[in-house]
Parts: C-alpha cells; sequence; structure tokens
C-alpha cells in the first residue's frame, strides 16, 4: 500500500463521485493546528467556465479547525445567508462560489480534511451529497490509516533486517576496522 497512491486515488474518486471541480486533502497537524495539503485533483471535466483558477486549501479561511474540532462537515457558499464578509471575500479571492470540508476520522481521532471546491455560481450540496461525501470520507480515512500503518511497518521491517546484518557481521568482523568497513556498506546499502 503506497500512501500516495492511495491519497491520489481517494482525491479523483470523491472528485468524480460529487461531480466537483477540485478535492483537496489535507493532512491535520495537532501540535502545530495546521493543514498540509498531501493531495489534489482537479476534475477538468466538470470545468464549465473558462477562467483558470489554482486550487488551494481555504481550510484556514473557511473555519476548517472547526471541522476537525467537532468532526462534523461544513459547507460555505459564496451566495450563502450564513457567511462573514470575510468568508465571502476569500472564496470571491479564490474564484470559488462553493466549499464542502469535511473530517477524516479513524477511531475518533481526526486525521485530516477534505475539502471539495466548486466555482460553478449557485453550487450547493445536497444532503444526499453530503452524506455521500461523509460516508466516502470515513473509508478513505480508514484507508490511509491503513496505508500509513503499512509504510511504518515496513519501515520497521527494514530497520530491523539492517540491525540483524549489523549483528552478524559484528559476530564474524576479526577486528574493529573491518567491523566499521563492513557496517559502514551496510548503512550506504539500505
Amino acid at each position: 500500500l503506497d500512501l500516495d497512491k492511495v491519497l491520489q486515488v481517494v482525491s479523483r474518486q470523491v472528485t468524480n463521485l460529487l461531480d466537483v471541480q477540485i478535492c483537496l486533502l489535507s493532512e491535520w497537524d495537532p501540535q502545530t493546528e495546521s493543514f498540509r495539503v498531501t493531495a489534489k485533483h482537479f476534475n477538468s471535466m466538470a470545468m464549465t467556465n473558462t477562467k483558470a483558477i489554482t486550487p488551494h486549501s481555504m481550510a484556514a479561511k473557511l473555519g476548517g479547525k472547526k471541522v476537525i474540532g467537532q468532526s462534523q462537515p461544513v459547507q460555505k457558499q459564496a451566495a450563502g445567508e450564513h457567511i462573514t464578509r470575510q468568508e465571502k471575500q476569500a472564496l470571491s479571492d479564490a474564484g470559488l462560489a462553493a466549499v464542502l470540508m469535511l473530517p477524516l476520522v479513524v477511531q475518533g481521532k481526526s486525521i485530516g480534511l477534505v475539502e471539495l471546491q466548486d466555482t460553478r455560481a449557485g453550487r450547493t450540496f445536497s444532503e444526499h451529497e453530503i452524506y455521500l461525501a461523509q460516508t466516502l470520507c470515513h473509508q478513505a480515512a480508514v484507508a490511509i490509516e491503513n496505508a500509513r500503518l503499512f509504510q511504518a511497518t515496513h519501515r520497521q521491517l527494514e530497520e530491523l533486517k539492517l540491525l540483524q546484518q549489523v549483528a552478524n557481521a559484528a559476530t564474524e568482523a576479526m577486528g574493529e576496522d573491518e567491523l566499521i568497513h563492513t557496517v559502514t556498506q551496510l548503512i550506504r546499502q539500505s
């Protein structure tokens, strides 16, 4: 399981299934209370206007921390009633009409955020779309966590193999110089 591939597949599938233009997956760092975009997908088939936009995260400006803290989705629409002036300006500056942010939650812990962004005027996410997106995000969070665990396990296995080789070299070495040379070679190869 390659984490980067899992992230790309998730962002592409969510984008296509919900007919949204942009999907960003961000990792949540609880220590710095910040997001880091780890994957993005731009659905050219859903693009209707010719204005070029550069996808970037809106989480910091549109309440991403609230989504993480409450583990609940948040929808923001440029034409919506429940939006602050700053949020409306942020959407306008980004060329977006709507953003849906959903938490990625595994075993009660928020590990990240999915942002669905759309430039089409009047775009709203229906209750059905939000429910579908939440279901997909739950499955995606499990897949992402499994890929992370697989990578960590693989890394630990490689480290244990190296330690075993160093231990073997230590028992077979005729002297310190030979041991240092052999261990140096093993470390370079790993």
